[in-house]
């Protein structure tokens, strides 16, 4: 099992050396000003984290939930939260202000639980990473606070982990093409219209972290923020549990977090990039977007 998820996950997967992604980015993709993170955006997103803020995200953790490695799971949070909410936000502003994060930060414990039929390939099990909760409740204050940016720089399309927006939209917009193309009609197969569904495979383990970081930058989003986030993904390690035992640790060089409340927002963010390049692609006829999101 090990062996297997470490050759996704112990090495980088980027299919452009590091010096020459920006140089490929601007080539590809242009990000308009109305989409990026505004200044008064960025102090908001990096503002002291309060409070309120820990105690909100302390209670929405659900309870009798595994923890992490140092044990510390939901409950006790939910219990002691009188006790701990203060320690939580100092501690949480430090690692803000640069202050080195705690190694029980980066390490990840990975259940892997299998999916339907009874395949023998490791690669075709679902891992379940368990952080710990301390790292979680860090990561959900950034979170919360990345929403009111996703509305403006994550565009109509993507109605998935956006506050406001709704997975049903995505029905009514594939209606809506296919509706179109039936009406425009076509004088033979070469004219006909086809929709291409593409599935990224191990999506969340096999993102380029420099590639997000480059992606976070182009967006807008201030050095500090990018920063933090490089911080969150830097020294990461993995040990899987299996039959009650856990393998050897070892270093994770790849991907977002499973299991971290920022992984799907930082993914949308990622994949945009990907959208834009398609709206944007002179070479690319058919429907896009805006001709049907009315």
């Amino acid at each position: 099992m090990r062996a297997e998820w470490h050759q996704i996950t112990g090495q980088s997967h980027a299919t452009v050396p590091p010096h020459k992604a920006e140089q490929r980015f601007d080539a590809l993709v242009y990000i308009p000003e109305t989409r990026k993170v505004t200044e008064a955006q960025n102090q908001d997103l990096m503002a002291p984290i309060t409070e309120k803020e820990v105690r909100e995200a302390i209670a929405v953790l659900h309870r009798n939930k595994a923890g992490g490695v140092d044990s510390l799971n939901n409950d006790f949070y939910k219990d002691c939260e009188d006790v701990m909410v203060e320690v939580l936000v100092r501690e949480f502003n430090n690692i803000q202000r640069g202050a080195p994060m705690p190694r029980s930060f980066g390490q990840g414990i990975v259940i892997p639980l299998r999916k339907k039929g009874d395949s023998p390939n490791p690669l075709d099990y679902r891992p379940i990473t368990l952080l710990t909760t301390t790292y979680k409740l860090l990561a959900k204050v950034l979170a919360t606070r990345l929403q009111d940016i996703l509305l403006r720089i994550i565009g109509e399309a993507q109605q998935g982990f956006v506050r406001d927006r709704l997975m049903e939209n995505a029905i009514l917009i594939m209606q809506a093409a296919l509706d179109k193309a039936y009406h425009n009609g076509a004088e033979g197969l070469d004219d006909a219209p086809g929709i291409a569904m593409l599935d990224f495979m191990k999506a969340y383990d096999t993102l380029d972290r420099n590639f997000l970081y480059l992606v976070l930058s182009k967006f807008g989003f201030g050095r500090q923020f990018v920063d933090l986030v490089r911080r969150m993904h830097s020294d990461t390690t993995a040990q899987y549990l299996v039959n009650g035992e856990l393998s050897a640790e070892w270093e994770v060089k790849s991907g977002i977090r499973q299991g971290c409340p920022l992984a799907p927002l930082l993914f949308i963010v990622a994949a945009e990039i990907l959208a834009l390049a398609v709206q944007q692609d002179p070479h690319l006829e058919g429907i896009r977007e805006n001709s049907f999101l009315d």
